[in-house]
């Protein structure tokens, strides 16, 4: 269970991960444009996204843009959104899963704005944006988890802009609106806003299906697993054999299998009940993926049986 006792506690996965890449992220706006440190031009100019020197081989680009900002507001804001939406995500996933999926939608940002540098916008001949065009900023990684958080909290509210209150799930899709129209019509920083799209749909994907896959990835999906002290889920029962197609034994593994389910599933959903999505530990939310996609293949197969 993800429980930091400290900032720094623990090597570097230990403490809050979330706190430690905003501190990251402020130092190295510091070096990058404080006086005193002469206004780290090179450190910007070495690290920040831009598509063309990312095709001659300096692919480190697709990572570092994302600590770097433009000003303090692009700063502000960013670190904002990390740190509401990250402690959640952070409680959910724990420190290493959380670091990984905020990355990757980071550089799913930057991958899809070198798409838009090379490949022609339909009807025009020409490419979306320039591939010379520097870019930076952590708001591809922050929209990732905006788009996570839609999914795994829909029903959050959030003010907006510090001042209207809305459904999380409501702002992710007004703001993934507004990026497209945004983009259609080549208005402001439009190339960040491809960014910020790409990056906001990984974070969606993956908190609708990545886990599962994780999972499946890493041979889980065959067994239920107890989820926290105050209670054990039992294995899932093997088959017995039994007649042709496993006969009256692989039935009732089934039937087991199903009933060990429903327990695991109804004491998620009680947890959920008294402390809310956030209390879950990614062993519960995995439990819960893999019994809920086991009952939808299920219904599935009932379906077709009645449609034959």
């Amino acid at each position: 269970m993800y429980r930091p006792t400290s900032f720094w506690g623990g090597g570097l996965w230990g403490g809050s991960i979330v706190k430690k890449l905003i501190v990251a992220n402020v130092i190295l706006y510091i070096l990058c444009y404080s006086t005193i440190f002469g206004g780290g031009t090179s450190l910007l100019g070495g690290a920040v996204m831009v598509t063309r020197l990312v095709l001659h081989g300096q692919v480190w680009r697709l990572v570092t843009s994302q600590y770097l900002h433009g000003d303090t507001t692009h700063l502000l804001f960013n670190m904002i959104g990390l740190y509401f939406l990250g402690s959640a995500l952070e409680r959910v996933w724990g420190n290493k899963k959380f670091f990984l999926i905020y990355t990757i939608a980071g550089v799913c940002g930057n991958l899809l704005l070198m798409v838009a540098s090379y490949v022609p916008w339909p009807g025009t001949g020409n490419t979306l944006v320039n591939p010379g065009t520097p870019a930076l900023g952590a708001s591809g990684s922050v929209l990732g988890l905006l788009g996570a958080a839609a999914v795994l909290f829909p029903h959050a509210q959030i003010l907006l802009f510090f001042v209207i209150p809305m459904r999380i799930r409501t702002a992710a899709i007004a703001f993934t609106a507004l990026y497209v129209v945004n983009i259609l019509t080549r208005g402001g920083n439009y190339g960040g806003d491809i960014c910020h799209l790409a990056g906001m749909l990984f974070g969606a994907w993956w908190a609708w299906k990545g886990d599962l896959w994780w999972a499946t990835r890493r041979g889980a999906r065959g067994r239920v697993r107890g989820a926290t002290a105050g209670w054990t889920a039992r294995p899932r029962p093997k088959p017995r054999r039994g007649g042709k197609g496993g006969g009256t034994g692989a039935w009732a593994a089934k039937m087991a299998t199903r009933q060990v389910d429903h327990q695991a599933v109804d004491r998620i959903l009680k947890k959920v009940y008294d402390g809310g999505v956030q209390s879950l530990t990614p062993a519960e939310r995995k439990t819960l993926l893999e019994a809920t996609e086991r009952q939808r293949k299920a219904d599935a197969r009932a379906d077709r049986a009645e449609r034959l």
